[in-house]
């Protein structure tokens, strides 16, 4: 990861490098299971948009509501928490 290093170190080649070999990496991710000719691009299109209408099909969970940290009870926060209004 690329978080906070000195401007010398921006500066310098490593950046490019450090790109270069993401780049690299990712290719010889893609190379493991062989080569990816079109038909087997297509099935794992497919397969990833029947996943995606699979997943919107199913109810989506629910929240809970909300829990004031002012007096403890749900439905409501500690800025809309009606105790807040007597003390």
């Amino acid at each position: 990861m690329l978080y906070c290093f000195s401007r010398s170190w921006i500066n310098s080649g490593a950046v490019n490098q450090y790109k270069k070999n993401k780049k690299e990496n990712a290719k010889r991710f893609l190379q493991e299971g062989g080569i990816l000719d079109s038909h087997t691009a297509g099935q794992i299109t497919q397969d990833k948009d029947a996943e995606a209408i699979e997943r919107q099909a199913t109810p989506s969970t629910q929240r809970r509501p909300p829990r004031c940290s002012n007096c403890n009870k749900e439905g409501h926060n500690r800025l809309r928490c009606p105790d807040r209004a007597n003390s």
